[in-house]
């Protein structure tokens, strides 16, 4: 790879997508095609004026929300490498119809009197379609070359998939990054210093938590640990409302229907897209103020005005079990890779969620409060810059590993940047029998602590 390749670093997420283009040794954030915004919802929208297979991405697929709540589908990543056993939780909540082929979960969408039949992955496919679309609009050329990040959990087969996922939009993917650590690289390129640090990267998003430990000298980056978990974060967080909201709605107008189904109608799923969406707007709200008023407008046999008020106590309630794993995570790696608290000198925060002063609170308190906590990065922009500055070094390749290609790699590695260069010093793992032991280890223990 030349020094002035040029490479796209995507981050796509479970609520939005942001993608950044490395380019004459620069990085820099690429606005979608329609509404030109940095950050762009990672939803899509199925739409009767749509050809067959052609769809809406981000926010105008959104903005049709009210017309399509069949056909409009959000957190589609929660899905990736799922079987359809697994997701039986997250089936009881969707707008859209789901169902069972060969125990993989298959979206079915009504358009035009036919059913159209889409796997999460081809719809992950789809936004990787808008994002060339939008980086051949802004650089008017077609750029192929592209770093994904993918949460830190995510097993080799739902690496694999994301992978097979871009290549079918056409783009050439050259390198898998953990979420976290692409951010703690663009971190260090981004805020050079000469003195040696030991980082972590604290990354809550729409709907994992990940973190990483680095130590960071003159631009040479030692990953130390890269850990994940699901099912922690805002959608998440958003959901805990909802749940604590929508039986005070039910109670309420005992004759308004709000229940997810394949039967459920246009207005009842409109309904409870709408609730969600409110509950989003008063998390949001509840990390600047103590208490914030919920109020909705919903459509049933006339209209229903519904409102309540919500503290900040309440909403931590609701959510501090799920805060709760996040350092237990911590910790737990902590203990496993010998590293003590006091080891590290700094904590970067990462992903949306992490703005929640509570968290920052929480995590003040884990670390006895000794570490500072710097913000001063875009949070929401950070991993796919990360991704992107990856891309500016030789490519090594871990050999005999067919099933996710020689060229995806976990990222237990060392980065060295030197004149604007990252050339990355990686172990290589002769076999795909060693290969496969380090991941059963990897997933033993990810177990042992899920049973906990």
């Amino acid at each position: 790879m030349s020094d002035n390749e040029e490479i796209i670093g995507i981050d796509l997420g479970t609520s939005t997508t942001c993608f950044a283009l490395l380019k004459n040794n620069e990085v820099n954030i690429i606005k979608d095609y329609d509404s030109k915004k940095r950050i762009i919802p990672s939803v899509v929208c199925f739409t009767e004026e749509e050809e067959e297979e052609e769809c809406l991405v981000g926010e105008l697929a959104e903005n049709h929300m009210i017309e399509y709540p069949k056909s409009i589908i959000f957190e589609n990543k929660r899905l990736i490498g799922k079987k359809y056993d697994e997701i039986k939780e997250y089936i009881k909540r969707s707008n859209v119809q789901i169902i069972n082929k060969d125990n993989k979960p298959q979206y079915v969408i009504n358009r035009k009197g036919k059913k159209e039949y889409y796997y999460p992955e081809d719809i992950c496919t789809k936004i990787f379609k808008y994002i060339k679309k939008s980086i051949k609009e802004e650089e008017e050329k077609e750029i192929k070359k592209t770093i994904l990040t993918v949460p830190n959990c995510f097993n080799e087969e739902q690496r694999k998939i994301m992978k097979e996922s871009a290549e079918k939009a056409g783009l050439e993917v050259i390198k898998i990054v953990d979420e976290s650590t692409a951010a703690g690289i663009a971190y260090g390129c981004i805020h050079k210093s000469d003195k040696e640090k030991t980082v972590l990267i604290f990354d809550l998003g729409g709907g994992y938590f990940n973190f990483s430990i680095l130590k960071i000298k003159n631009n040479e980056f030692n990953i130390l640990c890269s850990e994940g978990k699901e099912n922690i974060g805002g959608e998440d967080f958003n959901l805990k409302l909802m749940d604590f909201i929508l039986p005070q709605i039910k109670q309420q107008f005992n004759d308004l229907k709000l229940e997810y189904g394949e039967n459920s109608s246009n207005n009842t799923l409109l309904n409870l897209l709408s609730i969600k969406k409110e509950c989003e707007k008063i998390k949001n709200q509840l990390s600047r103020s103590n208490k914030v008023k919920f109020e909705i407008y919903l459509n049933g046999n006339g209209i229903y005005s519904f409102s309540t008020n919500i503290n900040v106590e309440e909403y931590q309630n609701l959510c501090k079990e799920l805060w709760k794993d996040c350092f237990k995570l911590i910790e737990n790696t902590l203990i496993k890779n010998n590293l003590k608290k006091e080891e590290i000198d700094e904590i970067i925060l990462v992903g949306s969620s992490s703005r929640t002063p509570k968290i920052q609170e929480e995590l003040k308190n884990f670390f006895d409060d000794k570490i500072p906590i710097l913000q001063n990065i875009n949070l929401d922009e950070i991993v796919a810059q990360g991704a992107a500055f990856c891309g500016n070094h030789d490519i090594s390749i871990i050999n005999n590993i067919n099933e996710i290609q020689n060229n995806l790699n976990y990222i237990i590695c060392k980065y060295n940047i030197k004149k604007n260069r990252i050339n990355k010093k990686i172990k290589i793992l002769n076999s795909y029998e060693e290969y496969k032991r380090k991941h059963q280890k990897n997933k033993n223990e990810s177990e042992e602590f899920n049973n906990e």
